[in-house]
């Protein structure tokens, strides 16, 4: 009777063992996945810094029927996952429309 009960007990005590290892497992599993959503809101923040320091440029011309002719400067970023725009209006008349 003493062999059986020990017997029993190792099997209660692998149970409990796996469903803590279980548990911990998917709490790792819970960890990593918020890194990586870490690393991309890095490489999110450090191309938006990017984006004010080294973009490529382009001009744009808008030609209307009622105003003159509108210039624009876009100014443009991207990697892997991201590709960042921003547009400043080269005449400073229409500031007021155009607010950052």
């Amino acid at each position: 009777m003493k062999n059986a009960f020990s017997i029993l007990e190792i099997i209660i005590s692998i149970i409990i063992l796996s469903i803590i290892f279980i548990s911990l497992s998917k709490l790792f599993f819970y960890f990593h996945n918020n890194e990586n959503k870490l690393n991309i809101f890095q490489k999110l923040y450090t191309l938006q810094d990017e984006l004010y320091l080294n973009p490529n440029q382009r001009d744009i011309i808008l030609h209307t029927q009622d105003l003159k002719d509108l210039k624009f400067k876009e100014y443009s970023i991207e990697n892997d996952l991201f590709k960042f725009k921003r547009l400043d209006i080269q005449d400073q008349n229409y500031t007021l429309y155009f607010l950052p």
